[in-house]
């Protein structure tokens, strides 16, 4: 049974396929070929990439999943419009959307995407949510939730202190080189520089990459200048991205931590 079911789960998301999966499908299998570094971003991801490097999109504010053919919410980001509503929890599930003043569209069964495309819009609008909670004999029920700009807390750099055998080690988690990065990095750093640490670990395990800008200027915080990352176009020109402005923000113990 559970395994008729995965396959009929599979079989819809196959049929769920469209012209933009496709064509991203292919370019991306020609872009690796290339270069494994280099990949095809649809309108729609790069959309979402966009957001993402932003640390920011406008919505509710919910994190979502697919369970079987239902779209849960998984969490919600703290201060965000869907917890200040206080009207949806971890586990509810969204069975319909519709926007203000229109009918809403039953959402059972559709790509996780195609849903969150549904609840996403401008700040100040509205959106309605059915709403079916968790257990067999819950009812479902009507939310209006206003669109708002949600910064997502969650995906900037965070610190922590680690005390050990009398030394405190200051430990920078940076999950991706968002734009602002090197800002929210260098206040940091000055936090931890102000509690006495003896030396600072840059943990960069399972980080996503995003904007060489932001690397170039992280990287700049911890020397004094000096040529950071070189890029060679298919001319094979090469252009030098650097730190030059001479500020050192931590020149202590450094530990750099990778994925192997």
């Amino acid at each position: 049974e559970v395994l008729e079911k995965r396959y009929n789960n599979a079989m819809k998301r196959i049929t769920q396929t469209n012209n933009e999966d496709a064509f991203q499908l292919y370019m991306n299998a020609f872009a690796r070929q290339v270069d494994p570094h280099t990949s095809y971003l649809s309108p729609r991801n790069a959309e979402q990439f966009q957001s993402e490097m932003n640390l920011s999109l406008e919505g509710i504010g919910a994190v979502l999943q697919m369970t079987d053919d239902y779209t849960v919410i998984r969490s919600l980001v703290v201060g965000g419009p869907a917890s200040k509503s206080k009207q949806l929890g971890e586990g509810d599930r969204i069975i319909g959307v519709g926007q203000d003043g229109e009918e809403i569209v039953d959402v059972i069964g559709w790509r996780l995407d195609d849903v969150v495309q549904l609840i996403k819009g401008p700040k100040g609008t509205k959106v309605n949510l059915q709403i079916l909670p968790e257990g067999n004999d819950a009812k479902s029920y009507i939310v209006t939730i206003v669109r708002d700009k949600v910064r997502l807390e969650d995906r900037a750099v965070k610190s922590e202190i680690i005390e050990k055998d009398g030394k405190k080690i200051g430990v920078l988690e940076v999950p991706s080189f968002y734009v602002g990065l090197s800002q929210d990095t260098d206040k940091l750093l000055n936090d931890l520089k102000a509690k006495n640490v003896d030396g600072i670990i840059v943990d960069l395990r399972n980080n996503g990459g995003g904007a060489l800008t932001e690397a170039t200027a992280l990287t700049g915080l911890f020397i004094k200048e000096g040529p950071v990352v070189q890029v060679r176009d298919s001319y094979g020109r090469i252009k030098v991205n650097a730190d030059t402005d001479g500020l050192v923000s931590y020149d202590g113990p450094l530990t750099v931590l990778i994925n192997r």
